[in-house]
This record gives C-alpha cells, sequence and structure tokens, in this order.
C-alpha cells in the first residue's frame, strides 16, 4: 500500500546535476520512495520551503551558491522540523566540526555513500520520533480542551482538588455554592464548601484518600452556599490528573444536589455575557482567552500539515509614560485608536486580539518568513505615523513587534506565545520602534544508527533456495489483451512469517548479493513462464533488475541460454529497471539495450520521475515501458502537482513511442485522472495484490 508518509521528500542543495542524482540514487537504494527537489541557491531554498514540506536536505560543502551555515539559517528561519547532512569535500577535522557547529545534524565526507543513507535513515527516525511527540502532545491538549469544554456544560457539579484545594471548578459547582467567577475558589480549601458540623467528616474523609487510586468514593455530608445555607449533599471523589498533576475529581450528581437553594438569574444579563465572552468589551476584538483557545486549534492544523501560521506580538512602547501623563481613562482610548488602527489595516483572514492591557495579538498565515517582516514593518509604521488626541493631549505612540511562526518546532500555543513574547521583549529592550523575528537554536545531534542484520538472512535463503515467487499483474486502460506480469521475490522466516522485502533487498544491494537473487528470480520466472506456455497462455513477465546486476556482464548471457533451454522467445520478457540506477550507470543500461534488442526483449523504466530531470533521460533511453513512480500516486485525486507530473510523463512517453503504466494504484477514485492522462496500464492492489498463482482475468473490459 503506498502512503504519503512513506514518501521521503528531499532537498539536494548541489550545484552539479550529476551529484545530486547520486545522492538521490544512493537513497533509492536504502528503499526510499523520494522526491527530490535541487537548489543551488538560499533564495531558491526559501522558495522551495515556502511551497512543499520536506523531511530531509542534503548540502554540499563548500558550495559558491549556498554553503551549509546559509542552508541552516534559511531553514531556522522557515521554522520547519528538517534535518541536514552536510557533505563534505574535503574532510578534515576541522570542515567536519566546522558543519556541525553549524548546525548540520552530521557531516559526511563526500563519495561514501552508503555512510549517507545511514545516516538519513537514522535522522528520519529521529524525524519520525519527534513528529509522533508533538502529534501526541498535540492530542493530549486537545483532549483536555474537549474535557474542560464537557465540564463546563456538565450538569453535574464537578471540581478538582490538590491537598483539599480548588483547582478548577465547572459552572454548575460554582452555582451550586453561589459563586460567579471561577477564580474566587481557585485555592479555597473544600472545607469551606461545607457546614461546619460535617468539617470532622470530611477531614477523617480526606486522610484517606490516597487510598482510593483503584476507583471512587462517595461521602454524604451537608453543604454551604457562601450566603450561610446549608443543603444535603453528596460527593464523589474519583483519582484524576489535571495539568499534569495528580489530584482528585470531586463529583456532586446534579440528583443530589437537587436541593440545594437556587440564585435568581438575570437570564438576559446571562446571555449577554455569554455572547460577549470571546470580546474585550473595551476595545471590541477578541480577548486572550478565545485568542489563545483559537491559536491552540491552528496549532493542530499547523502540525497536520494543511497551514502555514504566524503570531504578532504588538506592544505599545513606553506605555506606562503615557499612563502618567494623561492618565488611565485617557490611556484607554489610546488602546482604543490602536485597536481600530490595526484592525483596519488587517483582513478578515487575520485574527487580532487584545492580549493583555497594552498588548495586541495577530494569527495570520503567510507564505515566507519575508511576509511576516513586512507585514509586521507595515504595522509598526502605520502605528509610528498614527497620532491620538486624548484628553487634550497628542499622543504619538510606538510599536514594538515580536513574530514567530507556529510550525512543527513550536508544538504548542504556550511555546508560540512563548517565543513570540521573547521577540517583543528584545524588541522594546533595543529602543522601542522595531520588529524582531524569532530564530531558534540548533538541535542537539541525535544517536548513532544501528548496523546491518539482514545480509545473513540473505544468504541463508539463497543457499536453502528459500526464496518464492509472487506475481502481480498489469492491466490495460485502453482494452489491450496482454497478459502482462510483475515478478516479485519473497521470503518468509521459518514459521512462515513474511519478512520485509525493502530492507531484504536493500541489504543485499549493499552487500553485494542482489546479482545473484536477480539470477535466481531470472531462473526460476523463466521456468514458471514456460510452465504457462505449455497451458497455451501467452504470459509476459517483467523481471526487475537491481543496480549492481546492471553492472554484470554475465547476466544477459545466462538469461538467454535459459531462454534456449527453454525455448522461450525473448519477446515474452520486460526487464524492468529502475531510473535512479539506470541514470548512475549509462554504460551499463547501453549494454543492456544492446543485448535486450538481440534477445527481442523489451526494456521498462521503473521509478520514473523520480530523477531531477527525468524527462529529458527518458529522450535519450530506447525503452518500451515507463512505469510512473510510486511517489507521484500518492493522493493523486488531490494533488495538482502530482497530476500534471502524471499528464507530462505520459504525453512524453507517447511521444517517444512508449507506453505508460501507473504503479501503485489502491483505489477506484484516480482511475479517471489517470485516463484523461493518457496512461496506458495499471498495476496494484487495485486491481490485485502480488500472488504465488497467475489468476488475474485479462479478458474484461477495459477500465
Amino acid at each position: 500500500m503506498v502512503d504519503d508518509q512513506d514518501i521521503l521528500r528531499v532537498l539536494i542543495i548541489e550545484d552539479s546535476l550529476n551529484e545530486a542524482e547520486t545522492y538521490v540514487s544512493t537513497l533509492r537504494g536504502g528503499g526510499h520512495a523520494v522526491r527530490a527537489k535541487q537548489v543551488k541557491s538560499p533564495d531558491e531554498l526559501q522558495a522551495a520551503l515556502a511551497e512543499h514540506q520536506y523531511e530531509m536536505a542534503i548540502c554540499s560543502s563548500p558550495l559558491n551558491g549556498c554553503r551549509v551555515e546559509d542552508a541552516i539559517t534559511v531553514i531556522a528561519r522557515s521554522e520547519k522540523d528538517i534535518p541536514l547532512v552536510a557533505i563534505v569535500e574535503r574532510p578534515t577535522q576541522d570542515a567536519l566540526i566546522e558543519a556541525l557547529r553549524a548546525g548540520a545534524r552530521d557531516a559526511i565526507p563526500k563519495g561514501q555513500n552508503e555512510h549517507l543513507r545511514l545516516v538519513v535513515d537514522r535522522e528520519l527516525e529521529d524525524l519520525k520520533a519527534r513528529r509522533a511527540l508533538r502529534d501526541m502532545q498535540q492530542r493530549y491538549r486537545e483532549a483536555e480542551r474537549r474535557s474542560r469544554a464537557l465540564l463546563d456544560t456538565a450538569r453535574d457539579a464537578i471540581t478538582y482538588v490538590i491537598d483539599g484545594m480548588h483547582i478548577r471548578a465547572n459552572d454548575a459547582y460554582l452555582k451550586l455554592f453561589g459563586f460567579t467567577d471561577p477564580e474566587e475558589i481557585e485555592g479555597m480549601p473544600l472545607m469551606d464548601m461545607i457546614a461546619p458540623d460535617d468539617h470532622p467528616k470530611l477531614k477523617q474523609f480526606l486522610r484517606g484518600l490516597p487510598e482510593l487510586n483503584k476507583g471512587s468514593q462517595r461521602l454524604e455530608v451537608l453543604g454551604q452556599r457562601i450566603d450561610g445555607k446549608t443543603f444535603p449533599i453528596t460527593l464523589v471523589f474519583s483519582p484524576a490528573v489535571v495539568d499534569e498533576e495528580e489530584c482528585f475529581q470531586v463529583v456532586i450528581p446534579a440528583q443530589t444536589a437537587a436541593s440545594a437553594p437556587t440564585q435568581s438569574d438575570n437570564q438576559e444579563l446571562e446571555d449577554k455575557i455569554k455572547i460577549l465572552s470571546d470580546r474585550d468589551l473595551l476595545t471590541g476584538l477578541y480577548n486572550r482567552q478565545y485568542f489563545i483557545e483559537e491559536l491552540e486549534l491552528k496549532v493542530a492544523e499547523v502540525l497536520s500539515g494543511n497551514a502555514q501560521l504566524a503570531l504578532l506580538l504588538i506592544a505599545i512602547d513606553s506605555f506606562d509614560t503615557i499612563v502618567d501623563r494623561v492618565g488611565i481613562a485617557a490611556s484607554d482610548m489610546v488602546v482604543v485608536d490602536m485597536a481600530d488602527l490595526l484592525n483596519e489595516n488587517l483582513d478578515e483572514t487575520q485574527t487580532l486580539a487584545r492580549f493583555s492591557d497594552q498588548i495586541f495579538a495577530v494569527l495570520t498565515h503567510y507564505k515566507t518568513p519575508d511576509d511576516m517582516q513586512q507585514l509586521a514593518d507595515a504595522l509598526r509604521k502605520k502605528v509610528e505615523d498614527h497620532v491620538s488626541e486624548v484628553g487634550g493631549h497628542a499622543i504619538n505612540p510606538t510599536a514594538s513587534i515580536g513574530i514567530t511562526l507556529v510550525s512543527e518546532n513550536a508544538a504548542s500555543a504556550q511555546e508560540v506565545l512563548r517565543r513570540a513574547h521573547q521577540c517583543c521583549d528584545q524588541a522594546r529592550a533595543d529602543g522601542g520602534n522595531r520588529t524582531q523575528l524569532y530564530t531558534p537554536s540548533t538541535v542537539e545531534q541525535a544517536i548513532e544508527s544501528s548496523g546491518d542484520v539482514m545480509s545473513k538472512v540473505v544468504k541463508s535463503a539463497l543457499e536453502k533456495d528459500a526464496f518464492t515467487l509472487l506475481y502481480q499483474p498489469i492491466s490495460s486502460l485502453r482494452g489491450e489483451q496482454h497478459e502482462y506480469y510483475e515478478v516479485y521475490v519473497h521470503l518468509s522466516d521459518d514459521k512462515g512469517n513474511e519478512i520485509p522485502t525493502k530492507p531484504l533487498l536493500a541489504a543485499a544491494e549493499r552487500h553485494g548479493i542482489m546479482p545473484q537473487i536477480d539470477r535466481w528470480v531470472a531462473e526460476r520466472a523463466l521456468e514458471k513462464l514456460a510452465e504457462e506456455h505449455a497451458k497455451g497462455k501467452k504470459v509476459h513477465f517483467f523481471l526487475n533488475l537491481s543496480e549492481s546486476t546492471l553492472a554484470d556482464e554475465d547476466y544477459l548471457p545466462r538469461l538467454a541460454g535459459r531462454l534456449k533451454d527453454y525455448r522461450l522467445s525473448g519477446e515474452y520478457l520486460v526487464i524492468e529497471v529502475k531510473e535512479p540506477a539506470a541514470s548512475a550507470n549509462i554504460q551499463g543500461l547501453k549494454l543492456l539495450i544492446k543485448g535486450l534488442k538481440a534477445l527481442r526483449s523489451r526494456l521498462a523504466l521503473a521509478q520514473f520521475g523520480s530523477g531531477l530531470n527525468s524527462l529529458n533521460f527518458l529522450k535519450h533511453v530506447p525503452a518500451s515501458f515507463v512505469k510512473i513512480d510510486r511517489a507521484l500516486m500518492v493522493n493523486l485525486p488531490t494533488n495538482k502537482e502530482s497530476q500534471d507530473a502524471v499528464a507530462d510523463i505520459a504525453r512524453t512517453a507517447h511521444e517517444l513511442g512508449m507506453e505508460c503504466i501507473a504503479e501503485f494504484v489502491e483505489d477506484a477514485g484516480s482511475l479517471p485522472l489517470l485516463w484523461q492522462s493518457d496512461v496506458d496500464y495499471i498495476q496494484g492492489y487495485f486491481l490485485q495484490e502480488p500472488s504465488e498463482e497467475l489468476t488475474f482475468d485479462f479478458s474484461g473490459e477495459s477500465f
């Protein structure tokens, strides 16, 4: 199954296209589905970061256009959690240390591709762990937010206590005892809510609370309102955790509090208060509580990759001086003028709030950090040019603005606010009337990656003839009746559990064993092909050829000999080579093409579109089939960029007389787009998962 999380999106910061392709090929060889972007300057890097999300960056050093420290700075400003690995051309100890000090997660001598692959694997695991942690933290905060919302609307009176003191209570609890503001009871003893005659009873009960960690306990007492009136209640104590602190939840079921005296409430006033609960009464802007709740929701959007947001904190400079000059009442008018000014210069997509006395907060979308800097500078200039006429005084305020991006590296509302406050304070400390963009510090290096564990498994399987073959159909979208199957190799352990294929073959490639596996696959596949042809089935097989086998001069002669032994025509074989392997071994590719022509066999370029210059490369390779890279199939119905790329590949392939195959088709949703893009064949779990038997019915109508 193809999943968006399986795609490795990597930035290659490198002048040479050939070197960049080498890095892509190395990562491909490690079993990654790569979508790469080559950039050559800080500006190109910044533009790429604004367009897409990436998991990895590889930067050559030295580089005329973009040094490691330049790349680190741009990535840091983008507030993206993207590990950068430096490739050092002259790997002296000083050069390696310099790259690490600049902020690279690791520094690797140029040409050590296996080292690069291992480091990338390690960094991806670390990135995955960091993202999982941020996701769980966000889920936890969301669960707490939902819990608080449910708490506030519950009919039962509920409070939380630590060491016998209130820390939180819902509206029902407050009304039950005659309070209107939750701050009134924070830190107040629970004992104060109980009639004095029942204090000894409650004290004895509270002493036993540490033993209540396995369930809840009930206590019947007389409650006492702030007006002194008493009423019978039942307290239900249960262990709980609030803000990561152990405490007890105390519930007073609604039916047990039915006899409590009620307040004469002004319903109309309560309704108005509820409507205005998210607004600041002085300015009419959103208030602090609403803004923080909105920020928490927006952080979740950013973590899911659905938004790019920034926070601006705008503080009126020297506000105490203004208060001293015009008085408290008149200074409020300065605040109102500032609110109106900011509101006039922002649009409806931007959330503006009064965050505290003289501080405003803005939550806004952005494309690049420079966009935020420009917005902050424009607002600062508007404030500087504004004059407030209050109390017979002409007040010309200035503002300090702190800017931070809501990002993967700031995975909570509290952290975003902390960063913005830090920048705002710094701007004021530097004299005010200025802006300050938050720049994060370098992250510590991660642990070293583990060694390879699959090589012995592969060697043992070859010795014991333990591999099996699986076959997956490739079916026409245009009604053609060719019976095409791709051949896969499969291995299970002694207990019948499947061993993951990607790391298995990656280990074999690294240890030079793939030519042996490819020869084994060819031998067994030809045997199966001969059986099918003996039954009258004109089946065609697509056989995968690894990069190391591409350089094996004995492979084709062996294949020709076995075709002769089985009395098979080479026209029923398609040899499949991955684009990265083909582009990295042009000489071997030329020899393969020449040999296949002699055998009347055909060539398929797989993982096509993964290179940095794929369409141009295709013009120089006489392939019969082009198999679209699986990275382009992820979320195809909703990804316009992938749709355009698929259409371009199919169009170019047809212009060159080739046929186009879309692999990893998982559902019917992609079929209309593939048809419209003139793709010829499809392959994937939508048709059939790989099977030991050739059972697919190719005689059905086209899709």
